[in-house]
């Protein structure tokens, strides 16, 4: 397991040399990838709004929460603190004496849960659930808003409210490889090791994206 350290330096480099975020990369799309729908919204001025609602992939469950916690977590707390001009954001902690009382508790707690489930040999789907909730919960009504719509395996992503949600948009519009794709996740034959499910896969989830 990539300790903790690693992560941190890991996303804060992808950071200062990208000066981006990682959202969807279908090259790193292989099996056994950790996997994360996201909706990040808002940046509301003179050019207008911001939707993103992608798939991002990551090495591990720990990848994907190091990600959150050491560059979209400081990036939306920038933001809400007005230092959103900055290039590049520092570590969530900097910003935690900006926010109201309540809410820095809320921010703090999260912090530390994302802390213990990247510390930990394994990431069990309730600590995902715990931090997803307090995730969405918390930054369901900033600017920007960022929501973790799914994450887990492409299987877990594939039975998720979203994805069902669009699977019955596309099978009213008859969209063929979507049905496929849909009748292998209700019999629970997707197999990520098998090239055709997965073109299925990317070409579904492209097709879902809003960016």
């Amino acid at each position: 397991m990539i300790k903790y350290s690693n992560l941190k330096q890991k996303w804060q480099n992808i950071h200062c040399q990208e000066k981006a975020f990682r959202w969807s990369n279908y090259q790193a799309f292989t099996p056994g990838v950790f996997c994360v729908t996201c909706l990040d919204c808002g940046f509301s001025g003179p050019c207008g709004s911001a939707i993103i609602e992608t798939t991002g992939f990551f090495d591990s469950a720990q990848d994907a929460l190091a990600f959150y916690r050491f560059t979209q977590i400081p990036r939306i707390l920038s933001w809400i603190t007005g230092h959103h001009s900055e290039k590049i954001y520092k570590d969530a902690e900097y910003y935690l004496s900006e926010l109201d009382d309540g809410i820095q508790t809320v921010v703090k707690d999260l912090l530390e849960h994302i802390d213990y489930a990247i510390e930990t040999d394994r990431v069990t789907p309730v600590d995902l659930e715990k931090i997803q909730t307090e995730y969405n919960g918390l930054f369901d009504d900033t600017n920007p808003r960022s929501q973790i719509l799914a994450w887990g395996s492409l299987h877990d992503i594939l039975l998720s409210d979203h994805c069902v949600d669009a699977f019955v948009e596309d099978k009213e519009n008859e969209v063929k490889s979507s049905i496929t794709l849909s009748e292998l996740v209700s019999s629970s034959e997707v197999d990520e090791n098998n090239s055709d499910h997965l073109a299925l896969a990317v070409e579904f989830l492209k097709k879902h994206e809003v960016c």
